[in-house]
């Protein structure tokens, strides 16, 4: 087969043989409104972080951890384990490492039993928390779930955060969502709890991939953070994006930077899902429609689009 590389495809039905290999920039021309392409055509499946990704994050756990150190007069080594990334179970035995012990438990218990019990108190904490606070959604992400659950991609939940902290937040995310989110929506949930290391090792998503059946160059990653960037990059994802309205993130030629969410749109061209970056969309479009209309401006572009490839 010829390459398509360079050029706009001469009729629409170019788009579904141009190969999983062609860069939706080399297929979909620069429309105005559009948005830039940040996948590529056969796109598989869309994985999501959820703390200060798709909700801003209960900041208890960190509380809790340090609240322990502090009780037994431990300090924080040189370079603060909370500032470098680590979470779950690496940051427990690092704590335990500096002479943090789980309260309630025999000082002689072993490492992992005392990293362990740990974590299951600031679990603990953080899922009271979300009971009496609830939670809320980042820019963005309520609208582009809906435009994702509608789309043939499937979607995953990639987080460093337990099984009991993630199903408590999605049930309260289901509360607060004005699109319909449900958390039957995510076709896998990879948590700390399902592996055996955690962000930034590449196993999260790794796992998910595998999960899902698909291989990871084929996959979208949206993260907010260096290790959580640094876990899906190195996990062989074919692009990261990341979200830097919560801080600082890494650069990288497989890595997209977007202010937020409100940024990403779903288009369907040709019958295949693209996801752009562009202008935030409408508010309302944010916000206020239901789950049907929700996308209606992502229709638009994508007829734009449309429109422009039958033109070439």
């Amino acid at each position: 087969m010829a390459s398509t590389a360079g050029r706009v495809p001469e009729s629409l039905r170019d788009v579904a043989t141009a190969g999983l290999a062609q860069p939706a920039s080399a297929l979909v021309p620069h429309v105005r409104g559009a948005g830039a392409p940040l996948t590529r055509v056969g796109t598989a499946a869309v994985f999501v972080d959820m703390d200060d990704t798709l909700t801003p994050e209960v900041k208890v756990w960190p509380d809790f951890l340090r609240g322990l150190m502090r009780d037994q007069n431990v300090a924080p080594d040189r370079n603060d384990m909370f500032d470098l990334g680590l979470a779950g179970t690496d940051l427990t035995l690092r704590m335990y490492d500096l002479g943090v012990r789980s309260p309630g438990l025999d000082r002689d218990r072993p490492r992992e039993e005392h990293a362990a019990g740990m974590r299951a108190g600031a679990d603990q904490a953080v899922v009271a928390a979300i009971h009496d606070r609830g939670r809320e959604f980042m820019p963005g992400a309520d609208a582009m779930l809906a435009a994702l659950a509608a789309s043939p991609m499937r979607v995953g939940l990639v987080t460093s955060a337990g099984n009991a902290i993630a199903e408590a937040s999605l049930r309260a995310l289901e509360r607060a969502s004005r699109h319909g989110f449900r958390r039957d929506m995510f076709d896998t949930m990879v948590t700390l709890d399902k592996v055996a290391h955690g962000k930034p090792h590449p196993e999260p998503y790794l796992r998910a991939a595998a999960d899902l059946g698909v291989d990871p160059a084929r996959c979208v990653a949206f993260e907010d953070s260096h290790s959580g960037v640094h876990a899906a990059n190195t996990a062989g994802m074919g692009t990261t994006v990341a979200v830097t309205g919560t801080g600082n993130v890494p650069r990288g030629p497989r890595i997209h930077r977007v202010p937020s969410l409100e940024h990403v749109s779903v288009l369907t061209v040709a019958g295949h899902p693209v996801l752009t970056v562009g202008p935030p969309r409408p508010q309302h479009a944010q916000h206020t429609l239901p789950p049907p209309t929700a996308v209606s401006t992502d229709r638009e572009r994508a007829q734009a689009v449309g429109r422009e490839l039958r033109k070439g």
